[in-house]
């Protein structure tokens, strides 16, 4: 009917494409767009319960949801990492309660030893003579060298940090900040306190402020 509120949900670790059994985020981001396309729909709750996932994933839905005509929301259980990349660019951050987690901003890189061992031992790359830099990052650490590794996390880190600041107003001092951005989880009052967080309630809450919102896009 019309003036609905959409509720789609974001929950377990965020991967761009389908698995056999959970929806990637490519699904989530064509909800987005169907309730965008919606007239009968006045504004939207995303209920996240993620720790994150691909640095690709949390980009994607972070872009979905910047294309909005109409209001959306978070409210968020546990939201780290890449799924608070996603929350950040929400219009308004709630925490159902006041043991919400926010936080995670920071990048890492996983590999297997075992299959890095096994993929040196095994297999022979051969590569043109002008891509001497393809795979770089692997290649070196095939010979133990991950100093490219971290090169690679710390310019991720350095762009995420710069669009949490983009997209959030972050409070406390320089070094206060320093500390938000440093890979931390927050519960929901002490991210409040940081900027992580707007309003703290449950979900009646999330839907009165998403009525609110929509009633001031129509204004």
């Amino acid at each position: 009917p019309a003036g609905s509120i959409a509720v789609l949900k974001l929950s377990g670790v965020m991967r761009s494409q389908d698995g056999l059994s959970s929806n990637g985020i490519t699904s989530l981001v064509n909800d987005l767009r169907a309730a965008y396309a919606n007239e009968n729909i006045t504004a939207v709750i995303l209920e996240i319960n993620s720790g994150g996932g691909e640095a690709t994933a949390g980009d994607m839905l972070k872009n979905a949801i910047q294309e909005r005509n109409k209001p959306v929301l978070s409210y968020g259980w546990f939201v780290a990492s890449a799924a608070y990349m996603a929350a950040a660019a929400t219009d308004e951050i709630i925490a159902s309660s006041q043991q919400a987690q926010f936080g995670s901003i920071g990048v890492l890189f996983s590999l297997s030893k075992g299959f890095l061992e096994a993929y040196t031992n095994e297999q022979i790359d051969i590569y043109a003579e002008q891509s001497t830099q393809k795979n770089a990052a692997f290649r070196a650490a095939q010979n133990g060298d991950f100093s490219k590794y971290q090169q690679l996390a710390t310019e991720y880190a350095t762009v995420f940090h710069n669009e949490v600041m983009a997209m959030r107003t972050l409070k406390g001092n320089e070094g206060r900040i320093k500390s938000t951005l440093d890979g931390s989880m927050f519960f929901a009052q002490e991210a409040k306190s940081r900027g992580l967080v707007d309003n703290i309630g449950n979900f009646n809450l999330a839907l009165d402020r998403a009525q609110r919102w929509a009633k001031k896009k129509r204004m």
